[in-house]
Parts: structure tokens; sequence; C-alpha cells
């Protein structure tokens, strides 16, 4: 939250800098300073010397005492405010009905009106119905429920037509299978708006089906003429207007109609005479856009109705066109229901909607307190509860960004399905209304109209006090030039001045220069200052004053704050604006890193044992005695016993007389001990390291002798022997376990079956030959022996 705010104070700073910066340009006349959208104030003072347009968010005081112009937005005396009324004829239900205003730009105006339905408003509710085969049974479904529907209606407002119509698609190839076929057409208006409901059952009984070639049907052909035909359709003044869309198809779009060889677009006009649509092989379908257009001007409510398969594409065309809604027919399909649901929606919501010259929509800003504004057919429209009787009170407020050409501009408010409107007359303010005019005023030579307390020179004249004539020889007329800076474009004196005879006269006395192009904080800034504080601007440039340097004077000369034990950043770096910079990187074996000064330093308690782990490479390389040593700023010595002396409180070769761990945890003089150097299998040395103090580098002392466990090959050995005396042991005991196991086994199988004979028969065998004998077959023997019988 606390950085919102920030972001938040950050912004307006530099919103008031970026007004008051822009309202100073403004010094050619009252006009051009009070149509800025920065909201700029006008200083009318005669011989004024300051900046005459200032924001006014700057301060003020003392500026121009009592002639300040800073028009105001506001309220005209001009007014339409009729009451509520439910009378027929003369229904009143949105309040005023018309006002003027004049509003600056820039500037916001609060305006109050009322909302109120009236008792038993007219409904028309026409019947679209797509009268292809497939939708009989639709039909029936509006014969059958006609009379719930037309009672319905009747319960919630007395005053209800009714009316049908059908469609099918253009009479023509390839949208029909056949040319001039009476199965397909564009549009037939069956009947008018009538409060007769039987009249309207039968109408709709009587309906005849037909077919057409293709899948789309010509549903925006018919749509856009029950729109317009309003004579033709019979749709009231004063009356809810309800369009009831029922198909089971898609539908055909602009463009759609060059299939056929229909290139002329549809132009909004009603074509339907004698019930038929006269064009639909003339003009081409409608776009989605256009019927939103229309159906928007009349305030008509479309209801599509379509099957179940067709919802997704019909809800894309109901954020298309405003005002419109979507609902799906399956065998639980009651039209009786989904009508009283729309509209009782209808009459408990309201949704506002704003009508103006769309050229001219992006210069205002429209808010309503409460939001029930839809905005536009992309946004989730807003919708506010209210109920028959109930009086509604909004606040619209409206904001005129920028300064447009037009003088006055109208913008309609309208509540969705309501046709009336509020009417807002806005009056663009443009004009300073100064009353000192003095015509031919000595100010102005007499050669010039003074107002607004500057000249306004006649034709001959010109210059900040029409002191120039255009008719001397020599100098052309209105031509301004040398008082145009080369770096500027087409602005006299940088906009910061007036050209008197060819000469800049700066009117801002912050501004300097041949040319008025120098500002006094136009040089660079330090901490809020220009030029740091130490230092004049002139033109841009900072002239620093003794002690510092720099294009905004930030910087000092002293070195005080660069010392370090009496050296310049340490050798290692320099010293600009009195602070080290550029300090030389350690090497890679170093751990430590630079300070402020340059100093080499490290807080971390890991340096010593880090920095052991860094030169022990370096170490082994020189006991290797290999040619590894790349580092000038290393210097080692070998010794061959390395121990402490106390005495000379430095680390000396005598390393009998005292312990590993006296070494091992003592330091004295900066140096710092490395122990367990592994040179090797079994074999280890040590070395000590101290940095030097005059120069970049470190001395490293280095036991050359090492010390190797010899008996770790002794115990190495044992060990491994004794690993493979244990394997062999593993392996016996483990086969004699599993041959026991084995046998026991077979024992307690041979048991538990018995032990079979070797001339037993097994039970499962089968002999590989088979024998068959033919009782019918007789050997030869036996045939004659019956022969002699």
């Amino acid at each position: 939250m606390k950085c919102v705010k920030v972001i938040l104070c950050i912004f307006l700073m530099f919103r008031n800098v970026f007004a008051s910066n822009s309202c100073e340009l403004l010094t050619n006349s009252c006009e051009d300073c009070i149509v800025n959208s920065s909201i700029c104030v006008w200083c009318a003072m005669v011989n004024f010397n300051g900046t005459r347009c200032r924001s006014a968010n700057d301060n003020l005081d003392n500026w121009c005492n009592g002639n300040i112009i800073n028009p105001k937005s506001g309220k005209k005396s001009k007014e339409v405010n009729l009451d509520f009324s439910s009378k027929t004829g003369e229904i009143v239900q949105i309040k005023p009905q018309q006002t003027s205003i004049t509003l600056r730009p820039g500037q916001t105006l609060n305006l109050n009106f009322s909302i109120k339905h009236a008792e038993d408003y007219p409904v028309d509710v026409y019947f679209l119905v797509d009268a292809s085969k497939l939708m009989k049974k639709v039909k029936d479904t509006i014969v059958k429920e006609s009379v719930k529907m037309y009672k319905t209606l009747k319960s919630m407002t007395k005053n209800v037509y009714l009316g049908t119509g059908s469609f099918i698609d253009k009479n023509t190839l390839p949208f029909t299978d056949s040319i001039n076929s009476t199965l397909t057409y564009s549009f037939r208006n069956r009947l008018k708006l009538t409060e007769n409901y039987e009249d309207f059952q039968k109408t709709v009984n009587d309906t005849a089906f037909g077919s057409n070639y293709d899948l789309q049907e010509g549903t925006l052909d018919a749509l856009s003429q029950v729109i317009t035909c309003e004579n033709e359709i019979g749709w009231r003044k004063e009356s809810t207007k309800i369009i009831i869309v029922l198909t089971d198809a898609p539908y055909h779009n602009a463009g759609d109609g060059k299939w056929g060889g229909i290139n002329r677009p549809y132009d909004g006009k009603c074509y339907s005479k004698t019930d038929i649509y006269k064009n639909e092989i003339v003009m081409d379908y409608p776009s989605v856009s256009l019927i939103n257009k229309l159906a928007a001007e009349r305030e008509m409510i479309i209801i599509y109705m379509v099957d179940k398969k067709e919802i997704n594409n019909y809800n894309k065309l109901k954020l298309a066109i405003r005002g419109s809604v979507t609902h799906k027919y399956d065998e639980h399909f009651s039209m009786n229901k989904v009508l009283k649901a729309q509209y009782k929606n209808i009459k408990k919501e309201i949704k506002l909607k704003v009508n103006m010259d769309t050229s001219l929509r992006e210069y205002f800003d429209i808010s309503f307190q409460p939001n029930c504004y839809s905005g536009s057919a992309s946004v989730r429209t807003r919708k506010c509860s209210i109920r028959i009787g109930q009086e509604k009170n909004f606040k619209v407020n409206l904001t005129l960004l920028e300064n447009i050409k037009s003088d006055n501009v109208d913008i309609n408010i309208l509540a969705e399905g309501i046709k009336e409107k509020l009417n807002i007359n806005i009056e663009v303010i443009k004009t300073c209304n100064c009353t000192d005019k003095h015509e031919n005023s000595k100010e102005c030579d007499l050669h010039g109209t003074l107002r607004c307390g500057i000249c306004e020179c006649n034709s001959y004249r010109y210059g900040n006090k029409c002191k120039c004539d255009k008719n001397v020889i020599g100098v052309k007329p209105n031509d301004n030039s040398t008082c145009i800076s080369p770096t500027s474009i087409d602005k006299e004196c940088s906009g910061h001045g007036a050209c008197d005879c060819g000469k800049c006269s700066c009117i801002n006395k912050d501004y300097t220069g041949s040319f008025c192009q120098c500002h006094k904080n136009m040089c660079p800034m330090y901490n809020d200052e220009v030029c740091a504080g130490h230092g004049n601007c002139v033109c841009g440039t900072c002239n620093c004053d003794p002690g510092f340097t720099g294009v905004n004077c930030r910087c000092s000369t002293a070195k005080n704050n660069c010392m370090y034990k009496d050296m310049q950043c340490n050798n290692r770096g320099e010293c600009k604006c009195n602070s080290c910079v550029q300090c030389s990187d350690p090497s890679d074996w170093d751990t430590r890193r630079n300070g402020d000064l340059c100093q080499l330093e490290c807080s971390e308690t890991s340096c010593h044992s880090h920095q052991c782990q860094l030169l022990e490479p370096i170490v082994l390389c020189y006991l290797n005695q290999e040619d590894c040593l790349s580092h000038p700023d290393i210097n080692i010595t070998g010794v061959s016993n390395l121990s402490f002396n106390y005495s000379t409180n430095d680390w000396a070769y005598d390393m009998a007389n005292y312990s590993a761990d006296t070494m091992r945890n003592y330091s004295a003089n900066d140096w710092k001990h490395c122990p367990n150097v592994r040179t090797g299998l079994g074999c280890y040395t040590q070395f000590v390291y101290r940095y030097n103090e005059d120069s970049y580098g470190v001395n490293i002392k280095v036991q050359t002798d090492a010390h190797c466990a010899e008996t770790y090959y002794m115990y190495g050995g044992a060990c491994a022997v004794l690993l493979i005396i244990c394997g062999v042991i593993g392996l016996i005991t483990w086969k004699t376990v599993i041959t026991v196991r084995d046998r026991r086994e077979y024992e307690r199988f041979a048991k538990a079956v018995g032990v079979m004979d070797e001339n037993c028969d097994n039970p499962i065998y089968k002999p590989t030959v088979s024998t068959f004998y033919n009782p019918g077959f007789r050997k030869r023997s036996d045939r004659r022996r019956t022969s002699r019988n």
C-alpha cells in the first residue's frame, strides 16, 4: 500500500510539473492558454513582465492579483424538465429531458438525472420465424402457447400487441435449388402488430413452410426489414419493442450475396412493400454492425431462440448487437416462460447507453454513479435493478479530455428499452471574456487593440507592442524569422517571449538568450539543485565554483577522502570527486576484496581457510619443482623444519621444541599457519603466509620435508587380506546351507508321494500307435470257408 501511495505521489508530481511547463509555452493569446487540457490560467494585467499563462495547480499567490482569467464549466439556464408520466401519448420516463452546459477542456462537470418506468407501458412483440421445414415443431409450440403468452404479458401490462413474419433465404442460386422457387423468400410480413391474439394464433398456424439449398438462412435480411419498416410492421412510438427470432440454422453475413452475383450493399432502409421484401436479389445481406446500429437507434430488444447446436454462433452475434439475448429450445422448451422472464428482466434492470458523434467519443470521458453503463459491446454489460414505479437517481460525470474543433456537441443518454433520452448540449469554452478591451490603445502604440493584457495589432503592424511597421522598405510583413532559433521549430523566441521588430523580448524572466531559449534551470541537476549548488547555469552549461568540477559541478577537487595510510586509494585506485574509483582487482589467489579506499580486506570468518586452499596448489607446484609459478607477486621460501621462534617473534627452522598444536594456533606479525598439506599418499607438510605491507603480494614459508605415515601400507594390506578371507568363508557357508536345505526338501517330497517302481504304468501315458478295426471287412480265408458250407 505504501508503494502504491509513493508511485501515485510521484505521478502527480510529474503531472503537475509537465502541466506547468506546457502552460508556460502558451503565451500568444488568452484563448490558446485556457483551451489547454492542463487547466491553464491567463494573466490579463497590463504591463505584466512575467509568464502570462501558468498552470492552475501552481502557487499563484502574489501573481497577477485580481486579473486572472480562469473560466469554469457550468450549467446554463436552458433546460426541459417535464414530470414523470404514464399517460398514453405523454409518457415521460427520464428527467430532465434536455439540458445545456458549458464545458472547458480538461474539466469535469457532474449532472443529475432520474429514470422511472411508466406503469402499463405498451409492449410490441414481433415473432420472426424461420420457415424452413425443420422449424415446423417450433411453429406448433408458438400456436400452442400463444394464448398463455398473451395472457402472461397482459398480466404485466394492459397494452400488448403481437405480430409475426417468416423468412427463409434469397430466392436465387445458389441459395435455392431452382430459379424463381415459390418455396424460398427472404422475408414475408404475415401479420401486422395487433392486440387480437386470435388473429395472431391463426396466422402462425397458417404459415407455409419452404426450403433453401445451403445451410445458412437469410436471418439478417429479414431482421433488417422488421427493424426499419416501422409502418408496415406497426411499431408504436411509445412502446417496448421486442423481436423474437426463432431459427435452427446459422445466418448469412455481408458479402455472402456475391455467391449469387449480388454486389450492392444494403443501405439500412425499408424495402418491404405489400408485406414482401422487394430487394432481396438486388441488395447484399446486411452486416452485423449495421443491424446493431439500426436496432440501437430504435431501442429494439432482440431475442434469439435457436437450436442448441447453433447457440454458440448466436452467442457471438449477441455480443455484437447491443440489447440482444439468446435462448436455446429443446424438448423442455417453453416459449411462455422465456418471454415472461425476459420481459421481467427488461423492466427490473436498467442498462444505460450513450449516443454521440463517434468521431468525438475519444475526446470525452463519461462515467455514471451508480455505474449502469455498458461502455461498448465488447465489455460485459453493467446493470442496475429497478422496480416498476420506483425512481432511480443517477449522476453523470462528463470530462472533455482535450480541445476539439466543434463549438457545440450533443450527447444523448438513454436507458435500454426506453425510447426517451436525456439530451445534453455542450458548449465548449474557447474564448476569454476579457472586459478591458481598448482599441488603438497607447500600450499598443495606437495601432492595436489592448485585450486581455496584450496587444492585438492592426493588419499593418506587428510585434509585442505593435511598434513594427509592415510597410517599411526591406522588411517583410510578418517576417519574424530572425526571432526563430535554428534549433526551434517555427516558435518565435522559443515560445518564451515576443518578437519586436526582429528581436526577441523575453517575457518570462526565467529565460534568457538571444532567442529566449535558455532557462535558468536547464543545466544538469544533482540532489534537486542546479549545478549541484556549486556553480552558475549559463544557457545550459554549468560554470563551477573553485574547488568543484564536472558537468553538474558535483565533483570536489579535494583528495582528503581518498587517503589510506598516507597513500592515495592505497596506490591501487584513482581518486575522482574525492572518492576512490577503478580499484585494481585482487589476483585469483587472493581471497581479499577492495574496500571504499581500495584497501584489501576480508570480513568473513572463513577467509583464512579459503586462502590456504587457494595457495596450496602454488605451494605444491613449488615443492614438485614444476614450472607453474606465474604469480610475480608471490614470494616462496622453502625450509626443512618449520617452527615459530618466540625470541625473534617469527617463524624459524627448529621444529623439535614446539608441538603441532602450538604452531597451528599461534600467529604473530600477521603470519597465518596452513597445516596438513597433502603431498602424496600418507605424506603431509605445512606452510605459513603473510601479506606484504609496502606493496601488493604475499610471502610464503613452506616446509620442504614431508611427514609420511609408512604404516598406512601395512594397515592397508592387512585389511585387504582380511577382507578376502571373510569373503571366502562367507561363500563356503552359503553353499553348505543351500545344499543341506535342498536335501531336506527332496526327502520330504519322497516321503509324501512314495517311491515309484520302474515297472509302474504311467496313468497319463498314451501309446504312439493306434489300431482301428473295420467291422465290414473279413479276411479272404473267412469268405472261402463260408462259400464251402
